[in-house]
């Protein structure tokens, strides 16, 4: 059985500049991110157009989470932003590793 991951902008930005981006398809096969990490990528990619280039990437996979009420709270009580909110989220929803 695969391993389903769920990642945040900082891990996908950090390993596209250093350039080991691969790894994680080659770890995992497929990368979920929600809409928010994508909009935070694409933002990111203004600045390093390394960043902009993942966007594109065939095994990264975009898929928002349903639990809009859970994403809230950890916005408004936990002050994450919308992209590690999305992802917690995301993540507890899909049993990711």
């Amino acid at each position: 059985m695969a391993m389903i991951v769920v990642s945040d902008t900082s891990p996908l930005s950090g390993l596209a500049i250093a350039g080991y981006l691969g790894l994680l398809e080659q770890l995992y096969g497929r990368v979920l991110i929600p809409a928010g990490v994508w909009h935070e990528l694409q933002r990111g990619g203004e600045d390093d157009p390394r960043i902009t280039d993942l966007l594109g990437l065939d095994w990264i996979e975009v898929r928002q989470p349903t639990n809009q009420q859970l994403v809230n709270v950890l916005q408004t009580e936990r002050h994450l932003d919308r992209g590690e909110s999305e992802a917690i989220a995301l993540a507890l929803e899909v049993n990711a590793e």
